[in-house]
């Protein structure tokens, strides 16, 4: 039960941290991916793999998402510089919505670490 008193002492940390992209989005990687002998600090590497599984399955659900969030429209270009060949308009907003999630919670996650190394 020790990782259960780690994530509640996080959850306090998250909770006084101004400025986030997403507190409960953040909070709920931490509960998800915290367990067996792994620290806050292991979780860095299952950012990727957690912003995949944010990204809609359902055409519609796609559609609906990438439309309501502009910041992640072309983000495939920023970061990649072009988007795969051959790809559809769905696959080409799915690719938008990874990058913008992933870019998120990183952001968000970095600022964890920071304030959690200022505290020790």
């Amino acid at each position: 039960m020790e990782n259960k008193k780690e994530i509640e002492r996080i959850t306090k940390v998250i909770e006084n941290i101004k400025g986030l992209n997403d507190k409960d989005e953040l909070i709920y990687f931490i509960e998800g991916y915290l367990y067996g002998d792994k620290t806050v600090k292991d979780l860095e590497d299952y950012i990727s793999e957690y912003a995949d599984g944010r990204v809609p399955v359902y055409n519609h659900d796609i559609i609906k998402e990438w439309g309501d969030t502009p910041d992640a429209h072309e983000l495939t270009l920023e970061i990649v510089g072009e988007y795969e060949p051959k790809k559809s308009i769905i696959e080409m907003m799915m690719s938008d919505l990874y990058f913008w999630h992933e870019e998120q919670l990183r952001e968000d996650y970095n600022t964890l670490m920071e304030t959690l190394e200022e505290e020790e």
